[in-house]
């Protein structure tokens, strides 16, 4: 939520653009702000009683 606040305050695209995420230490991976919603909007659509994550894992509820 707070990219998409930052976009609609700004109107800057700067999170659309592909930034690195470190993950652990040494490993990381890009995310946009776009794919982060989609990645989250699949989850909870696959998943309406909840998501659960531990160690990027998802439990259901």
């Amino acid at each position: 939520m707070v990219l998409g606040f930052h976009l609609y305050v700004t109107g800057d695209e700067k999170w659309n653009r592909p930034f690195d995420m470190i993950r652990n230490g040494a490993d990381t991976f890009s995310w946009t702000h776009t794919g982060i919603a989609e990645c989250l909007f699949s989850q909870l659509a696959k998943r309406p009683e909840g998501v659960h994550c531990e160690n990027t894992k998802i439990w259901p509820m």
